[in-house]
């Protein structure tokens, strides 16, 4: 669980930095951290991100649509779905990503050519001395490469194989057939149903 949540802090950040609006694409990706090594695909159409993951046997999905500020959590293996309003402060220790930004220290680094994609290299130092550099393709809207330092280690992210375009609006919805589960409330109250 510690590890997820510290991924989902990653990616919620990475979107964050670089997501003003972001391009339509499609992409493998890989994710390392926390002695795990996860890989899957991406799709990408503005401000709505789908990743589908691996990791030890286990297939997930996750769908971010930051407008309709909604997540979901999609299991294939059980046919199921959880909704959940979109809040980047529920991994990032309450604090809205317009505060975080100030808390950090950012420091550009010149470009590089990452996976065919123009990249400005930027690094993000936390008040924590965690650090994330990253390659930021202006064309995807998009970071190709990510690593990011932490106490608890370090992890990567790099999206490789892109294609851009042809991403269908239904990639961010929840597949037909599957039964929508009930999501437990964060705050141990309870549950709450959208």
């Amino acid at each position: 669980m510690k590890c997820f949540k510290l991924l989902m802090a990653v990616l919620v950040f990475c979107l964050f930095i670089g997501s003003a609006m972001a391009g339509e694409f499609s992409a493998d990706v890989v994710r390392k951290g926390m002695g795990e090594t996860m890989q899957g695909k991406l799709y990408v159409k503005g401000m709505k991100f789908r990743e589908e993951m691996s990791a030890k046997g286990q297939d997930s999905i996750m769908v971010i649509d930051m407008l309709a500020k909604k997540n979901l959590m999609i299991m294939p293996a059980q046919k199921m779905y959880m909704e959940m309003e979109y809040d980047p402060t529920m991994i990032q220790d309450k604090k809205d990503p317009q505060e975080l930004e100030k808390e950090m220290e950012v420091k550009h680094l010149g470009t590089e050519t990452v996976n065919g994609y123009v990249c400005d290299k930027i690094q993000y130092t936390m008040k924590d001395q965690s650090t994330t550099v990253s390659w930021h393709s202006k064309k995807l809207g998009y970071s190709v490469r990510n690593i990011t330092k932490t106490k608890e280690g370090e992890m990567t992210m790099e999206i490789t194989n892109i294609k851009e375009g042809g991403v269908a609006d239904s990639m961010f919805e929840a597949p037909a057939g599957y039964t929508k589960m009930q999501m437990p409330n964060m705050g141990g109250k309870g549950s709450k149903t959208q």
